[in-house]
């Protein structure tokens, strides 16, 4: 006869007081995240990942600065959500939390890098620029270009 799994544990049925404190905390912040994402338009709700209120301080973590910018005009609302609860007044602040994209993940990517010919005809090009600025872009661009291919081979 087989015998039955014993179910694990629940974190919280454990007697450590710092592990039940941080779970609260983590849910604290769950309901406040929520509270934001109901006075923030469709389209940033998904952009408000995660957030902190300490002191006199409220933290709100999004993934880029784009959506970061939008998030600050909505400051005053935020603010608004947490009057009831906070007598003191508190500011609103945005920040980013750098993504992992997988570009950078695949360390198997290679560039594309254009070939030499095209190199040598940007300097060649840049020859006929009368333009001194330009002129020296065009140089910079084809002496990377040509170091950059002369490391490939």
């Amino acid at each position: 006869m087989r015998q039955q799994a014993q179910p694990f544990k629940p974190l919280l049925s454990y007697p450590d007081k710092i592990i039940r404190l941080l779970y609260l905390q983590i849910n604290q912040q769950y309901a406040h995240l929520q509270q934001i994402k109901a006075v923030l338009p469709s389209n940033l709700r998904d952009h408000a990942l995660h957030c902190v209120l300490k002191n006199k301080k409220l933290i709100l973590y999004t993934d880029s600065a784009s959506w970061a910018s939008q998030l600050r005009f909505y400051g005053k609302a935020i603010q608004s959500v947490f009057e009831p609860e906070t007598s003191i007044p508190f500011e609103v602040q945005v920040k980013v939390i750098e993504m992992p994209t997988n570009a950078l993940a695949d360390p198997n990517r290679k560039t594309n890098n254009p070939s030499q010919a095209v190199a040598d005809e940007i300097n060649k090009y840049s020859q006929r620029i009368s333009d001194p600025q330009l002129k020296n872009a065009l140089l910079k661009l084809g002496a990377t270009l040509s170091r950059l291919n002369t490391k490939r081979e």
